[in-house]
C-alpha cells in the first residue's frame, strides 16, 4: 500500500492512479444509473381506487330471486351474491351463486371488475361461469346504474344493475340487428343487502 501512495507522487504513477479511480466510479455510477433504470415503475393506485369506491354501494352479501327467459320459457331462481373491494379497492370481486326451485345450482359466476387507465379511463369486466365459459367485457357507470355487455354476432346483450339503499334490481336485455332494434328483456332480479 505505502509504495502506491508513493507512486502516486511520482509524477506519471499519479495519473495512472487518478485513471483508475476516475474509470471505477464512472462504472459504479453507470452500474447504478442502468440498476435504476431496470426498475419497473409501479402505476399510481389513486385512479383505480377511485373508479373503484364509485362502485361501493355493491359491496356486501346480497339474497333475493329472479327470472330468466329462455325462448317461451321463464325460469325462477334464488340468488347470492357476495361482492367485496380487494387490492387496496383497485378491484371489485363479485361471486354469484344462483339455484333453481329444487335447490339444484344453474349459475355459478365469478366476476373481476377493474379500471382501466390505458384504455381512455373505463371500468373491464372480467367475467369467469361454471362450467369453464369467461369473457372480458366493457362496462360503465353513471347515474347510480352499473352496466356491462356484449355483443356476439347480430346480438346485442346488456346487463343493467340498479342499487337504491339496501335494494338491487338487475335487468337484462338483448337486441337482434343494429342500434334501431329494440331491447327485450329476458332477465330480472332483485336482491336485498344483508
Amino acid at each position: 500500500m505505502s509504495d502506491l501512495f508513493k507512486t502516486q507522487r511520482a509524477g506519471a504513477g499519479h495519473n495512472l492512479f487518478m485513471k483508475i479511480v476516475l474509470t471505477s466510479t464512472m462504472l459504479a455510477a453507470l452500474a447504478m444509473t442502468a440498476a435504476s433504470a431496470q426498475q419497473p415503475q409501479m402505476p399510481d393506485p389513486a385512479p383505480h381506487q377511485e373508479a373503484i369506491r364509485k362502485l361501493r354501494a355493491m359491496a356486501g352479501t346480497w339474497k333475493g330471486s329472479g327470472w330468466m327467459r329462455t325462448g317461451p320459457e321463464k325460469h325462477t331462481f334464488q340468488q347470492r351474491e357476495e361482492i367485496s373491494l380487494k387490492l387496496s379497492d383497485t378491484v371489485l370481486l363479485i361471486e354469484g351463486n344462483g339455484v333453481n326451485p329444487e335447490g339444484k345450482p344453474i349459475h355459478q359466476a365469478l366476476a373481476v371488475v377493474s379500471w382501466d387507465t390505458e384504455g381512455g379511463g373505463k371500468y373491464k369486466f372480467r367475467s369467469y361461469a361454471f362450467p369453464g365459459l369467461s369473457g372480458d367485457f366493457d362496462a360503465s357507470f353513471g347515474s347510480g346504474k352499473f352496466v356491462w355487455g356484449m355483443k356476439i354476432g347480430p346480438v346485442t346483450t346488456r346487463y343493467t344493475i340498479t342499487i337504491s339503499g339496501n335494494e338491487w334490481l338487475e335487468i337484462g336485455e338483448m337486441r337482434r340487428g343494429g342500434e334501431s332494434a329494440p331491447w327485450v328483456q329476458f332477465f330480472e332480479m332483485k336482491l336485498t343487502k344483508n
